[in-house]
């Protein structure tokens, strides 16, 4: 019967989330003064984009996050985490195959495209 529940429970979660990502075709843009790890910025589906104070007017960064906006839509939340975080396990933040379609999508420069953090 657990079993069951938790079918369920997914099939709601990701209905929902399906539901959410369609109306949140461009997300909100928070902006705060100091984000946690050093980050500039994070993207958190489905409530939107949180980038740091210093960085709001920076275009080719949130061009990038918005790239991320558009894996989180095709994919789903659940997938775009799992993906995620998959892929920073297995290849580290410089190779990950999100990281490199958004680098590629959003216009970087092609030396930036495999070796990000030379270029930032």
């Amino acid at each position: 019967m657990k079993t069951k529940h938790a079918i369920l429970l997914g099939i709601v979660i990701l209905s929902f989330d399906t539901i959410v990502a369609k109306l949140n075709s461009t997300p909100k843009v928070i902006i705060k003064d100091k984000l946690p790890l050093n980050y500039n910025v994070h993207i958190l589906p489905p409530f939107g984009i949180v980038i740091q104070n210093e960085d709001a007017d920076n275009e080719a960064l949130l061009n990038h996050e918005l790239d991320h906006w558009e894996q989180y839509r095709k994919n789903d939340m659940i997938i775009y985490y799992i993906k995620y975080i998959t892929q920073q396990l297995i290849y580290g933040y410089e190779k990950m195959l999100v990281e490199i379609e958004a680098r590629v999508k959003s216009g970087e420069k092609p030396i930036c495209i495999n070796n990000y953090t030379e270029c930032v």
